[in-house]
């Protein structure tokens, strides 16, 4: 699956009445529900860092009052532009650019930055996990820096490659005893007072909701893999998205 198709795939029309049992689609709503739910988004400018299809970033502007949304897929953002128009939404900005320090650093003060699921597509571009390498524009310590000291409030979602067998992921683990511990202090650092963990949104369906630790055992087992895609749930969503507030 291309990039390009995987973020098309699972990012529906703003006003799409997507089913959450849609096989191969995220649940974009119940995603946007749980953000609403934690973050205030009224009256604020945000800074949507690899925007993809639009969704989060056209759903926010209901409540925002502007948003910055940038992606480096041209083509997503010419029709991320045309469906705005179409909406009649005209306080959103789609930006093409490649996310790096210095982009980040010429929006200048947000109040909050959006950055879910797109740190692992940056790290396997570049295959490492030193956050040293390479230097300059792609440093991933820069970027993180440049989003903290620019943003109050930091919406952070990590993600991982389909088959979790990648350079960076096997690199990581060996060094990483516990990822959620490294995404709290390299990612949000000691810039915000308060670093929520928010259970991903697949929690919420049966038999999940009920028995939380089936969690691992759908996301990393054959037989689990196979109900989540029979049962429509889209295995991304079990994904902890943090909020860092300062």
């Amino acid at each position: 699956m291309s990039r390009r198709t995987e973020m098309l795939g699972y990012h529906p029309k703003v006003d799409e009445d997507v089913s959450p049992r849609a096989r191969a689609q995220r649940d974009m709503q119940s995603r946007l529900n749980l953000l609403l739910s934690e973050v205030d988004f009224k009256d604020k400018v945000v800074l949507d860092l690899g925007c993809s299809g639009g969704y989060f970033s056209l759903s926010l502007a209901k409540y925002a009052k502007k948003v910055i949304a940038v992606d480096g897929d041209e083509e997503i953002i010419k029709r991320n532009v045309m469906e705005a128009a179409r909406l009649g939404i005209n306080n959103v900005e789609f930006v093409c650019a490649e996310i790096t320090p210095d982009l980040v650093n010429s929006v200048q003060k947000v109040d909050v930055a959006v950055f879910m699921s797109v740190l692992h597509h940056m790290m396997g571009a570049s295959g490492i996990y030193d956050w040293c390498v390479p230097s300059g524009q792609k440093n991933i310590s820069l970027l993180l820096g440049a989003i903290r000291n620019n943003a109050e409030t930091f919406v952070f979602e990590m993600g991982e490659s389909v088959s979790q067998k990648e350079n960076w992921e096997i690199l990581l683990k060996k060094v990483v005893p516990n990822l959620d511990d490294w995404i709290v202090s390299e990612v949000f650092g000691a810039s915000f007072s308060v670093v929520k963990r928010l259970p991903g949104v697949a929690y919420k369906r049966w038999p999940f909701s009920r028995f939380n630790s089936l969690g691992g055992w759908a996301q990393k087992t054959k037989i689990g893999r196979v109900f989540c895609h029979q049962t429509g749930i889209d295995r991304r969503d079990f994904r902890t998205i943090y909020v860092g507030v300062r």
